[in-house]
């Protein structure tokens, strides 16, 4: 394993919720000349970055990687496409696990873009923390946390964004979201990230923050990866909401705050985020409304939640190299 390129290699993680602004401050992160921002890898989920594997298989993990670089990740480009440039890589680095090949990659891709930086973006990466610092140890983590009643309006209308401009995503994807919905799982999720991201000490930055006061957060949080900052890297197209289609301005939408106030969750939705996060919504500094749950709805959110969970461990096997741990690490909190 040729192993020279680690102390030159520098990474920045974004972590947090799903639907937390994570692709959003990647790709202002992006918009700095040192940096070139990855989409989601979803890569710790999949491999056992110690396991080491036969030749084909880690050329496999390597086209897995370039695949979603340059593609995306759910496109479905044959193999053959990227092998090539695989089989280069690998001759160069010589990657001997599924953690070399990753580190690899990555430094790979640095030197291709011409920058001193990679940000990965998997908001999942927060559990892997201590896998990551084993590989990387000079990685950069950033956390951004959002009102947790926002995240769950987001993720209830998650499965609209492939009819609001993410025309990328597939039918399949869409159903996932969709079943993977339920405000007692999503609230878990929430408290399991940011309690996850205080244990071990990552900075954190609130989206709400990044929106209304976007020069002074983004100068922490370019401090934090020992960036300057840049003028102008708050400048990104508006996409990615679930509340409304992707449009061409540039700048950073005031509307998504606190949406949640504006309708969308039923009073069980937000009686039982605010019961499960209660503190972590006072230590953010985020209002608590009293809320009187409808009983009715939130006995159906009780009884539907075993189906919800069996329908969401089908959905998710693919995605996950062990889901039963996958769920206990998000909802054990």
């Amino acid at each position: 394993m040729n192993n020279n390129y680690l102390a030159d290699l520098k990474v920045i993680y974004v972590v947090g919720n799903s639907r937390s602004g994570t692709t959003m401050l990647s790709r202002i992160l992006n918009n700095h000349s040192k940096v070139y921002s990855l989409p989601e890898l979803h890569y710790f989920e999949k491999y056992n970055i110690n396991a080491t594997a036969s030749h084909s298989n880690l050329l496999d993990a390597i086209v897995y990687l370039l695949r979603i670089i340059q593609k995306g990740f759910y496109d479905e480009s044959p193999a053959v496409s990227f092998m090539s440039e695989a089989q280069n890589v690998y001759n160069h680095y010589l990657p001997d696990t599924y953690g070399t090949v990753y580190t690899a990659v990555l430094h790979y891709i640095s030197r291709k873009q011409a920058v001193a930086y990679i940000c990965e973006q998997t908001p999942q990466n927060v559990f892997y923390t201590d896998v990551i610092y084993s590989i990387i140890p000079n990685a950069y983590f950033i956390h951004i946390v959002r009102d947790p009643r926002d995240v769950l309006l987001s993720q209830k209308r998650k499965w609209r964004r492939a009819s609001q401009g993410a025309s990328f995503i597939p039918p399949s994807e869409t159903i996932r979201a969709y079943f993977n919905y339920h405000p007692y799982t999503i609230s878990k999720i929430w408290n399991a990230v940011v309690l996850k991201a205080q244990a071990v000490g990552i900075f954190t930055i609130r989206f709400e923050d990044i929106i209304t006061n976007s020069i002074e957060a983004l100068q922490t949080v370019c401090n934090a990866c020992d960036l300057v900052f840049e003028t102008g890297m708050e400048q990104v197209r508006i996409t990615g909401s679930s509340s409304s289609k992707d449009s061409d301005s540039i700048g950073l939408n005031k509307e998504r705050l606190y949406a949640w106030k504006r309708g969308g969750l039923n009073s069980a939705e937000i009686f039982i985020c605010q019961f499960i996060n209660s503190k972590c919504i006072q230590f953010w500094n985020y209002e608590s409304r009293f809320v009187f749950p409808n009983l009715l709805l939130l006995l159906l959110y009780i009884l539907y939640f075993p189906v919800h969970l069996l329908i969401a461990i089908v959905l998710n096997l693919n995605r996950q190299r062990n889901i039963l741990a996958a769920i206990k690490r998000r909802i054990k909190r």
